[in-house]
């Protein structure tokens, strides 16, 4: 949806959320828990975009905590 991917929205509503993800995981010292949506997948009717059949809704941020929280290294991201 174009109104997700404007600054404006991404400053009231996904930066906040994802700066408090940021502390827990840095506070907590610990595995953080993956965070996703799941999607009621369509598979009778083809609307033309390739997530249509999608069954989850992930964050490519969520994904990332995830791994680092665990010790891994995101060699192609940054995380703040």
């Amino acid at each position: 949806m174009p109104i997700r991917r404007t600054k404006y929205y991404r400053s009231i509503y996904t930066f906040p959320i994802r700066f408090l993800r940021y502390s827990y995981a840095r506070l907590s010292g610990g595995p953080t828990a993956f965070r996703y949506n799941l999607l009621q997948p369509n598979y009778t009717h083809h609307w033309g975009s390739a997530d249509g059949d999608a069954v989850n809704d992930m964050d490519a941020y969520e994904a990332i905590l995830w791994f680092t929280s665990r010790g891994d290294v995101c060699l192609n991201a940054k995380v703040f």
